[in-house]
């Protein structure tokens, strides 16, 4: 068996009891590592611990963890994204072979809001943070009408910042724009209005059980005729369940249970939105993301390039 990668693999930071942040964890497994981590990986927690910092007030917190969802629409809508960076990537380096930085990945958020918002940072013991390097999210360039180009951001969920033609977009929902081009299935083939009453329908059997057969037909007219989902959403796009989506809550007392561990599970992207509720608002809290050891430098991942 092939000798793992020695890494740090446990992330932790210090947040306000009350509050929401995000983490992106390719860029923090990046910082502590000292070598790049792509995101464009799925990521795997092993857990996640969180506890009061000692000496808090009296009080209570609920935490809960969210990702963009774990969907192959979610690993589709990436890839379609990737691939349009990539090509827009090589098109340049065929001008200036050297001109795409060494250290070049393709790098999203996971909704319009995340993009606002500061991520954390790894802390010490101490609650020192680490200083980062250059960690600069991706953009793609459209010229509509061979004059002015317009650049904006992207990320996974919810809907576009802005308008795509006309030069106003922010930043472009990959989910939305999946959406937009995603085929609608066809719908199953309609029996005739008058197929429980055709010939070989009433003298199948013999003639025997016609009505059961009529209700059997009545039935298959009308029923399962539709997909079980809805054939023009996506999940997770412009408003159906554009925000992250919750994969693990717990609450925390700071009398009865200062700390709790949660299990793990699987971050797409790397991507993770945390958000604390408290009943003090000046609490701190402890929370600590341990990752499974694999072969991706130290890291259990699969590539979604």
């Amino acid at each position: 068996m092939a000798k793992l990668q020695p890494a740090h693999r446990t992330l932790v930071y210090t947040i306000d009891a009350d509050g929401s942040y995000d983490i992106d964890l390719a860029k923090d497994l990046s910082a502590i590592n000292r070598r790049l981590y792509r995101q464009g990986m799925q990521y795997y927690v092993s857990k996640v611990t969180l506890g009061f910092v000692p000496s808090q007030t009296v009080g209570y917190a609920q935490f809960s963890c969210k990702t963009a969802g774990d969907t192959w629409m979610v690993h589709n809508a990436w890839t379609k994204g990737y691939n349009l960076w990539r090509d827009q990537v090589n098109d340049a380096k065929d001008k200036l072979p050297s001109i795409e930085g060494k250290w070049a990945d393709f790098k999203i958020f996971m909704n319009n809001a995340s993009r606002t918002w500061d991520f954390l940072n790894f802390t010490d013991s101490q609650g020192d943070a680490m200083g980062t390097g250059d960690w600069s999210y991706s953009k793609m360039f459209l010229d509509e009408d061979g004059d002015n180009t317009d650049d904006f951001f992207l990320h996974m969920m919810g809907a576009n910042d802005g308008s795509l033609p006309g030069g106003t977009c922010n930043s472009a929902s990959l989910l939305a724009n999946y959406e937009d081009v995603l085929q609608i299935p066809q719908q199953a083939p309609e029996l005739p209005d008058n197929a429980n009453i055709s010939l070989f329908t009433l003298m199948s059997k013999g003639g025997e059980g016609t009505e059961l057969n009529n209700d059997l037909v009545d039935y298959m007219e009308t029923d399962n005729d539709e997909p079980p989902y809805s054939t023009e959403l996506v999940p997770g796009a412009k408003t159906a369940s554009g925000d992250p989506w919750v994969y693990r809550e717990v609450s925390i007392k700071t009398a009865q249970a200062p700390s709790v561990m949660i299990p793990g599970f699987a971050v797409p992207l790397g991507l993770l939105a945390v958000k604390t509720t408290s009943s003090t608002d000046d609490n701190v809290i402890d929370l600590i993301i341990e990752l499974v050891p694999g072969k991706y430098k130290g890291i259990q991942y699969e590539s979604w390039a």
